[in-house]
């Protein structure tokens, strides 16, 4: 990536971020504080408005078949975060967290892609993330 694109990139997502505070979609602090001073263009951010957790838990639920593994649990879910750049949302069941793509239709039969994750897991995860997607 040259120079120029990293800091458009830079600018937009705090350009974005400002947005977002200002809007109330999410907070001063955030649980991504360690890797928003590590890196200046980190993409994901906590879900702090009621509105758009409903949004975000409603649309999975939506997209949740019962031939879907994640149906036992789908009830559960309480969206944690979102990556900027991609339909990322991060939900927690009460036990594990789920990295879950939403396609923002009515799903398919073997429901949306998605990753499980331990709570020991979501800091390396993060970081690969930041670093490969």
């Amino acid at each position: 990536m040259d120079l120029n694109k990293a800091n458009y990139r830079i600018n937009n997502r705090q350009n974005n971020r400002q947005k977002r505070m200002k809007s109330g979609i999410i907070g001063e602090w955030c649980m991504f504080e360690d890797f928003n001073a590590k890196y200046d263009d980190f993409c994901w951010f906590e879900i702090t408005s009621e509105h758009s957790k409903a949004v975000f838990e409603k649309q999975a639920k939506m997209e949740i078949w019962a031939s879907c593994p994640l149906y036992a649990c789908k009830d559960k879910l309480k969206a944690i975060a979102k990556s900027e750049g991609q339909d990322d949302v991060l939900f927690f069941d009460g036990e594990k967290y789920y990295v879950i793509h939403l396609a923002w239709n009515n799903g398919c039969k073997d429901g949306p892609r998605y990753k499980e994750l331990l709570p020991n897991e979501l800091n390396g995860y993060f970081e690969w993330y930041y670093l490969n997607v």
